[in-house]
């Protein structure tokens, strides 16, 4: 199993809802989905463009928030750095090894934070605690203590720029005319200078900061040794001065300039390394994957192996008989193979159910993996099999289906099937047995010339057998020549010559003795007719002008008869060639 099993969490989530969740990693390395399913869209207060601000100490953060939707991207107060709170917004996230289920919701046109915690449960369903307020999930923070390594913005998952753009295009198509730059780049190179010398001044006066605690270090440093016996002012290998360094304002630049030159190279190296480290942890899952489906082979190729000693020590054969409810719940009671869940309410299955064949689809409802399963082996058809048998055996089809239901298989192919698997059959038995007679012929008379008398006559005796199957719908007849004599090796009179023939069928216009033709509607619907039309023929045959042709009354009859026969069920089944009342 692969050892980030613990955060496929949100691939489960993104799976169940694949067109409206969308997963999203945080800089923490922690992971965070986003539901849109609930649809989202933009309130009257987003008009205002205010900032939620918890920093305020005059009046309450209740009363600085009214009317607040949105957040801060940076710490500048520009109408592109807005991120846009807005209804319909779900997120599912970790903070503090507890999962959190995040809402922004909407009552009389405000806005509500709805946030529901599940303890350790990845599959957010087991819920522990909720509450609702007004105040962006602050108050969920302070009650669970994560304000300090926690944003809202982190926990939102708004660090990704997709998802920040999909929100602030909503809220500049509503409210185009009132900001008719918000959340628009600015191409202008105006503008973009006047950012440029904003951010530096800003950079500037961060650094100021950094230089102002820099100092206060510096005064504890020297409190601290002022206190002690040793006396040297050094840190860093610099001699420090209580009254600091006297440098010149280009000298005050360069060292400025060194300093950020240094954090920006520290930056990028601490990012180079991070990527390092994914890069490393994603080859490490990679090869895990490809050892687990290594063992996964190995252990597939073992069960053969110890299944297939099994028969042969055993000599099981095939001996298996399983009842249908047994094998479905088997089936059921099977890992999914994507996701390895076991629970039978996160799946689906459908059966099919041909002859003696059933297919079974399982669908895991978590990961979507559909899985086949079939009770035949591949290229095997069970059908086949029974028919040949039957076939083999010279039994038919009614005694070999009682047999079948006598022991509990009461779904079986239809009859046709049946029939067209047997015919597929015919050639082939028909080609070994003719080649089969062929062989022994050839044995028989090199035996009769090994064995044969000089002065005798050479004499090959023969019996004939012929004989329809028993079967009433039976299509063929078989012919053979049984020798005789004696053979040695042989305790039954070989076969040397064999051949089969068609059970013609015809069409009999008496259908008072062929019941079978009068179970056809279209031919029961032109008995009538044709039992007048046939004794006006056969009256007028009779007649002494048409002498010549009394021999072949049967035929004529015979003919006309299936000429009727034929036209009537072509007219049935709406062919085209098909003869007029009239012409019939």
């Amino acid at each position: 199993m692969p050892s980030n099993i613990s955060h496929a969490w949100y691939t489960i989530l993104v799976a169940q809802d694949p067109n409206n969740r969308h997963a999203t990693q945080r800089s923490n390395g922690c992971w965070t989905v986003i539901d849109y399913s609930a649809g989202l869209h933009v309130l009257d207060l987003h008009n205002e463009a205010k900032v939620f601000n918890f920093n305020t100490k005059n009046i309450s953060i209740e009363e600085q928030n009214q009317n607040a939707g949105y957040i801060f991207s940076r710490d500048q107060e520009e109408e592109r750095s807005l991120i846009p709170l807005l209804p319909g917004y779900v997120a599912f996230t970790t903070a503090g090894k507890k999962r959190f289920k995040l809402s922004i919701l909407e009552r009389n046109n405000q806005l509500l934070f709805l946030w529901e915690e599940f303890g350790s449960d990845i599959s957010y369903t087991d819920k522990k605690a909720q509450g609702v307020e007004r105040l962006a999930f602050h108050c969920m923070l302070k009650e669970y203590d994560l304000e300090s390594n926690n944003t809202i913005r982190s926990l939102l998952g708004l660090y990704d720029p997709q998802i920040i753009n999909k929100l602030q295009k909503l809220v500049h198509d509503k409210f185009p005319l009132r900001y008719p730059t918000i959340f628009q780049q600015q191409e202008s190179s105006i503008i973009l200078s006047e950012n440029l010398r904003s951010n530096a001044k800003k950079k500037e006066e961060t650094l100021r900061r950094s230089l102002k605690r820099g100092q206060e270090e510096i005064n504890t440093f020297l409190c601290e040794i002022d206190g002690s016996s040793n006396s040297q002012h050094i840190r860093f290998g610099i001699q420090v001065e209580s009254e600091g360094k006297v440098l010149s304002p280009k000298d005050t630049q360069v060292l400025m300039l060194k300093n950020l030159e240094y954090k920006q190279t520290i930056y990028s190296q601490n990012k180079t390394i991070k990527k390092l480290k994914n890069k490393i942890t994603s080859i490490d899952n990679e090869a895990e994957n490809s050892i687990e489906t290594n063992v996964t082979a190995l252990n597939d190729e073992e069960i053969q192996k110890s299944v297939k000693k099994e028969m042969e020590e055993k000599q099981l054969g095939s001996v298996i008989f399983m009842n249908t409810s047994q094998y479905l719940s088997i089936l059921l009671s099977l890992p999914c193979p994507n996701c390895l869940d076991l629970i039978a309410s996160n799946r689906t299955f459908y059966t099919r159910v041909s002859g003696f064949t059933i297919f079974c689809i399982i669908t895991c409802l978590l990961c979507k993996t559909s899985t086949q399963y079939s009770n035949e082996d591949s290229g095997v058809k069970y059908s086949h099999l029974v028919a040949g048998a039957a076939l083999a055996r010279e039994i038919n089809r009614n005694s070999f289906q009682t047999a079948l239901a006598t022991i509990g298989v009461i779904n079986q192919c239809c009859k046709k099937s049946y029939f067209n698997c047997q015919a597929r059959m015919y050639k082939p038995i028909i080609d070994s047995a003719k080649s089969s007679c062929e062989a022994i012929l050839y044995e028989i008379l090199d035996n009769l010339e090994s064995i044969h008398l000089p002065g005798k006559e050479k004499v090959l005796p023969i019996g004939f057998d012929c004989s329809w199957a028993h079967s009433r719908n039976a299509h063929q007849a078989s012919g053979e020549f049984l020798y005789l004599g004696d053979l040695p090796g042989y305790n039954y009179q070989p076969v040397i010559g064999f051949h089969t023939i068609e059970n013609s069928r015809i069409i009999h216009g008496d259908l008072e003795t062929n019941r079978t033709l009068a179970c056809i509607p279209a031919v029961s619907r032109i008995f009538a007719d044709l039992k007048h039309l046939s004794k006006n023929i056969q009256k007028n045959l009779l007649k002494k002008q048409y002498s010549c042709w009394h021999s072949f009354e049967q035929h004529i009859m015979r003919y006309f008869n299936s000429c009727i026969f034929s036209a009537g069920l072509q007219n049935k089944l709406n062919q085209d060639d098909a003869p007029t009342e009239k012409e019939t």
